[in-house]
């Protein structure tokens, strides 16, 4: 029974967004909590999960991308910040790319408040929220992804993203590592944001700091591909030495 427990404990971690509070997990599996923090910290020592503040954390590779209504709920304090520092960069009249990421989400509750502001996306949430808005937005049209599906992808989603010109494109990864390297879980939506890096005059990457340390099989490019580097944090001392970036951080 025990040893079902705690497999239950770490499906129901990653279910919950890879994170859940002892209370939650007690809740949902029908017993107390001094029985959960007992579990956790048998999990802990077998390195499948991390405490900290009455919650833990899943800490097993993520193999597949959660689905957008659990990306959505975290991190957001992390997300907005990092967001409103990047619209900054917008100015009026701009031609904007924003990927398919939570993260755009976000960002795009910043930008309508730009005035003849252009949004071109694949991401189908960001068209959703600007439904009522009064915001120039242009899907990029194309098949969903079959492991995003919010996400707008293939041969019809990189012809239309050629046809267009961005001032400024923004867009975020699942993993940001020390040598550079960003990278992501979904190949078909790689493809997609490199052909928005290509045809915008800047590019910048829009991270909180929990990308950090991660992992995930496809790259993406690297920050010193991008003319800024967006996080809610200083993280300038993250990266290798020989990494250099333009960082735009919270002060």
């Amino acid at each position: 029974m025990n040893k079902q427990r705690l497999e239950n404990i770490v499906s129901l971690i990653k279910a919950n967004g890879y994170s859940a509070s002892v209370e939650f997990i007690a809740s949902e599996l029908g017993v107390s909590a001094s029985t959960i923090r007992r579990d956790l910290q048998q999990l802990e020592m077998d390195k499948r999960i991390k405490r900290s503040y009455g919650k833990a954390e899943c800490v097993e590779e993520i193999t597949e991308l959660l689905p957008f209504s659990i990306r959505f709920r975290k991190n957001i304090a992390e997300k907005m910040t990092a967001c409103r520092l990047a619209s900054t960069l917008v100015a009026e009249g701009d031609t904007v790319f924003i990927d398919a990421s939570s993260t755009a989400y976000f960002l795009t509750r910043f930008l309508r408040e730009i005035p003849n502001v252009k949004i071109v996306t694949n991401g189908v949430e960001n068209i959703n929220g600007l439904t009522n808005e009064k915001v120039e937005v242009y899907s990029t049209g194309g098949k969903l992804s079959n492991n995003n599906r919010i996400a707008l992808v293939g041969k019809r989603a990189l012809e239309f993203i050629r046809s267009m010109h961005a001032n400024i494109a923004f867009m975020s990864a699942f993993a940001v590592c020390k040598n550079g390297g960003i990278y992501d879980i979904c190949d078909d939506e790689v493809a997609v944001r490199q052909e928005m890096i290509k045809n915008s005059d800047k590019q910048v990457l829009v991270i909180d700091d929990k990308k950090l340390l991660k992992s995930a099989p496809f790259m993406l490019a690297n920050v010193q591909d991008f003319d800024y580097l967006v996080c809610n944090k200083n993280i300038s001392g993250y990266f290798d030495k020989n990494i250099k970036v333009e960082l735009i951080c919270e002060k």
